[in-house]
Order: structure tokens, then sequence, then C-alpha cells
């Protein structure tokens, strides 16, 4: 049903977020698997220097 949809949210390099996955972030709630990788790729990203991440 178009109702239904899970919308895109959110596209970083490799992982794509929906609005399912942002429920995610609620409290008590369980972190799942495409907000780990965003999170790991965005702060390999931002943070580390081309010779660090070449080891």
């Amino acid at each position: 049903m178009a109702g239904d949809v899970d919308r895109r949210v959110l596209s970083y390099g490799d992982t794509v977020l929906y609005e399912s996955d942002l429920q995610t972030l609620k409290e008590g709630t369980w972190l799942n698997d495409r907000i780990i990788s965003f999170a790991l790729e965005y702060l390999y990203d931002t943070m580390l220097n081309e010779t660090q991440k070449q080891k």
C-alpha cells in the first residue's frame, strides 16, 4: 500500500536510512544495523585523516 512506504530520509556513502530506522533512536529501543553503520561510516569519514584511513 502507498501509505505503508518507508520513506528514505538520508543517504550517506553506502548507508541509507529510512523513517523506520529513526524510530530506533527513541529512548528504550535498540539501535538497528543501519543506524550503527551510518554512525561508523560518518565517524570514519570525518574523524580520520587520509593516513589513518589507509591503515
